[in-house]
């Protein structure tokens, strides 16, 4: 079943489609939709299959099912066979999408639940059943399933646009990344590193995270950008805000020139010192085009934001030992910044010359989902 797709009116067709696109990106086999279903044929093994639709945005849940005819007694055959002899507990829940057919619902789920009850003398039990039988009647067969799986919701990635990522390889940027997905973004990454080498940087947790997220997505751009403070001798105060600004405008200018409709940073307001919005204040001040920018985890508390990463398989990766330009840069950042103190910094730096500099160190990995 997917998601919200089903409230999209008119536009229904656009997001079934991209979300049937993503599913056989990942999975080979063919589609037939039914009724708001769709129906998955395959010959993956069935392990592979749950592992890759759990990586596929715009699911509900999903279902391994059986396809039988519109008649009861099928339905009774495949319920036994398949009946979880070590449950001591059971229940039948129905849904007859199609009215024409002889039962209701509640009437399918006691004639079907009497015989299996029978057959294996278990118990009914309607609050906590140990094992779940589902029966759903369409127009032209019945399904018949025991075991829904939770899907990862949202809209299918690529009916949203596209969107560049500032991507530092901590916890809150690679969530950020995939909750920009979930609202059916096509993300790219950009991240800015103080390696001379792009070699050395290959074997660190940044390739593995981009590896990682593009396995929800397929083709993942990776952008890399030297760190344009990392020569500055010049003692000032406003560090981190000075390169921050210079993040976002190098952003704006890769995203200007590429064709991103959105800029999305991993932001949390108030978790750290450079988060207030103070700092976010200033930090945005120094835009120079009107890219929106979206923060998915401005209202988040870090452990939210754990939970998120282990959700999806990235907290073990960006917990890995890493030196970014922000630790690298500034250990206690200012709260209360003056912007007329930092413009003079910036200036005293030479901080266009320096993103121009950095600008042309910029390398481009792709990565596959393979």
């Amino acid at each position: 079943h997917y998601s919200e797709i089903a409230l999209k009116g008119k536009n229904k067709r656009f997001f079934e489609e991209k979300l049937k696109e993503n599913i056989l990106r990942k999975i080979k086999g063919r589609i037939e939709k039914k009724e708001n279903r769709f129906i998955l044929y395959t010959r993956q093994k069935e392990e592979k299959v749950k592992q890759n639709l759990l990586k596929v945005f715009g699911i509900a849940y999903f279902a391994k099912v059986f396809e039988v005819k519109r008649d009861i007694e099928e339905i009774k055959k495949v319920t036994e066979k398949n009946f979880n002899k070590n449950a001591k507990t059971f229940v039948v829940k129905a849904k007859r999408s199609d009215k024409t057919f002889e039962l209701n619902s509640l009437e399918i789920e006691k004639e079907v639940g009497s015989y299996l009850e029978k057959k294996f003398k278990k118990k009914v039990d309607f609050e906590n059943p140990e094992f779940v039988v589902y029966v759903e009647i369409l127009r032209d067969c019945a399904l018949v399933y025991f075991e829904k799986i939770k899907g990862l919701g949202g809209l299918p990635v690529g009916t949203s646009g596209k969107a560049l990522v500032l991507f530092s390889g901590g916890i809150d940027s690679p969530v950020a990344s995939l909750l920009a997905m979930k609202r059916g973004c096509k993300v790219d990454l950009l991240h800015f590193h103080i390696f001379e080498n792009i070699e050395d940087l290959k074997k660190t947790k940044i390739f593995k995270l981009a590896k990682h997220i593009s396995s929800f997505q397929g083709k993942t751009k990776l952008y890399l950008v030297n760190c344009p403070l990392g020569s500055c001798n010049k003692k000032i105060r406003n560090t981190l805000q000075i390169f921050r600004r210079s993040m976002l405008r190098i952003a704006e200018k890769i995203a200007e020139e590429n064709g991103y409709d959105l800029i999305v940073t991993g932001e949390s307001l108030g978790q750290v010192a450079s988060q207030t919005i103070n700092n976010l204040k200033v930090i945005e001040e120094a835009r120079k085009t009107k890219i929106p920018i979206i923060r998915p985890l401005i209202s988040y508390d870090k452990q939210e934001i754990v939970e998120l990463a282990k959700k999806f398989g990235t907290f073990e990766i960006s917990t890995q030992a890493y030196i970014d330009c922000c630790t690298n840069l500034a250990k206690n950042p200012l709260l209360y910044p003056k912007l007329s103190e930092i413009k003079r910094e910036e200036k005293l730096i030479g901080i266009n010359e320096r993103i121009e500099e950095s600008l042309k160190s910029l390398k481009v990995v792709v990565f596959e989902d393979k």
